[in-house]
């Protein structure tokens, strides 16, 4: 449990630095300009292969890949 708990506290700081680093407008404006996002369902549905990744660079058990 120590683990997880370590993890919710690292995560808890680089969010709070995040929050401290990018203002809350800098935020609304990169929404407000981005593309939709993709419609999930309908990708799967689609003809052809549908691949769900997930790419990481570390595990919170094994750390780096």
């Amino acid at each position: 449990m120590d683990l997880l708990m370590d993890i919710l506290k690292t995560k808890r700081e680089e969010i709070t630095a995040a929050i401290r680093q990018t203002p809350l407008q800098a935020v609304k404006k990169k929404a407000a300009i981005a593309r939709a996002p993709r419609d999930f369902l309908q990708a799967l549905k689609g003809e052809g292969f549908a691949i769900i990744a997930e790419i990481k660079k570390a595990s919170p058990s094994r750390g780096l890949l």
